[in-house]
């Protein structure tokens, strides 16, 4: 068979990406289904190819078939220890696909209740902040992520107050207090013992910026109007 191919780019890719040459691949028919299998890669000059290849010497299974472009208005992208990046969109949490930054398959997102306002992570699982619950996301590669959430909800008010303190867990501000998420379902609110929910609101949790170091969790806020230092514990 002679296959035809462009001499070209396409339109909208720009010539910074370098594109150089081709590569062909053919549907090849199995016991479990149809799939694209690597024939040749030729220059992008050449346009004729004559592909004279059996089944058998085909190679490899095209890889990209369900790779798409990152959501527009993906936030609080975070890089995971298992080659998979992780993001937000709107009420979606978005995966690439493993080692491939620059693939995000639809089939790999999840969907919270509420829009998500925050990310973190402990090791390679996902802590998802929203404006309702707190979610966790487990798995091992993009494909197998699952999230559970508490029974009580606890929302996330500070993308820029998410830390992991070791020994804790995922640090983040919720409206009553700082909480900690130490299991899949279990959170707790870790500054309970120093301040009250009025204390902690004129802290103004919403505008916290914080970091973790040595083990200590180390935060940034605007004192409220009736902020009191000398009441705090």
């Amino acid at each position: 068979t002679t296959v035809t191919t462009p001499t070209t780019i396409p339109t909208g890719v720009s010539d910074e990406y370098g594109v150089t040459t081709k590569r062909i691949y053919r549907a090849a028919t199995g016991a479990l289904g149809s799939v694209f299998r690597f024939v040749a890669e030729i220059p992008l000059a050449q346009a004729d190819y004559v592909d004279t290849l059996t089944d058998a010497q085909l190679g490899e299974e095209l890889e990209s078939t369900d790779f798409d472009l990152p959501p527009s208005d993906l936030r609080y992208i975070l890089a995971l220890p298992n080659g998979i990046m992780v993001g937000a969109s709107g009420n979606r949490l978005c995966f690439s696909a493993q080692n491939r930054p620059h693939a995000w398959p639809v089939g790999y997102r999840l969907a919270t209740d509420s829009p998500i306002t925050g990310l973190g992570n402990a090791d390679t699982t996902v802590v998802v902040g929203t404006e309702t619950f707190v979610y966790t996301a487990s798995g091992n590669s993009p494909d197998s992520y699952s999230m559970s959430k508490p029974v009580a909800p606890h929302a996330c008010v500070s993308a820029r107050g998410i830390a992991y303190v070791t020994g804790i867990g995922v640090v983040f501000p919720g409206p009553d207090g700082l909480m900690a998420v130490t299991g899949p379902t279990e959170v707790r609110n870790v500054s309970a013992p120093f301040f009250t929910r009025d204390q902690w609101q004129d802290i103004v949790p919403a505008a916290i910026l914080a970091f973790a170091h040595d083990d200590v969790y180390y935060f940034f806020g605007e004192l409220g109007e009736t902020y009191d230092p000398g009441s705090v514990i």
